[in-house]
């Protein structure tokens, strides 16, 4: 019989402030926790569920001309580390984008997303935050009908 316990393991501590992709996205998928539910009788009926953060972006970071927004020497975003250096956290970012695009400038043009994903379910869910993403998965791993059919 399949243990309705789903266990979480987690590569990090994610916090409210930053569950946004875009503070973990480097271009490449990468696994942010693993959610599992066993069959104490049977391991062939082990379900196991990722979350993943995946994508890039391209985030201008505009530089000022003559008092106006510019792409002139701007600072162009493509992943995390740099993402990084610029907010502190989800409503600094927000606010950046709100202040640009008030302005005409747009500055973010890709985006970066979670995703939930299985070995048997390659293609995922997209999320915009990783707890939304976790939530999903909780659900995923918990959808007998779709796991009955592997």
């Amino acid at each position: 019989m399949l243990s309705k316990t789903i266990e979480i393991d987690y590569k990090e501590v994610i916090p409210e402030d930053r569950q946004m992709a875009e503070w973990y996205a480097d271009g490449d998928c990468q696994r942010y926790a693993t959610l599992s539910r066993k069959d104490p009788d049977n391991d062939l009926n082990d379900r196991f569920v990722y979350v993943g953060v995946n994508g890039e972006m391209h985030l201008t970071i505009p530089n000022i001309v003559n008092g106006e927004l510019s792409d002139e020497g701007a600072t162009i975003i493509r992943h995390c580390h740099d993402f990084n250096n610029y907010f502190n956290n989800e409503a600094e970012f927000i606010q950046f984008l709100k202040t640009t695009g008030n302005a005409g400038f747009e500055v973010y043009r890709m985006n970066p997303w979670w995703e939930i994903y299985s070995d048997d379910y390659p293609d995922g869910d997209v999320y915009d935050t990783f707890y939304e993403a976790i939530d999903g998965a909780i659900d995923f791993i918990n959808d007998d009908q779709y796991w009955e059919q592997y």
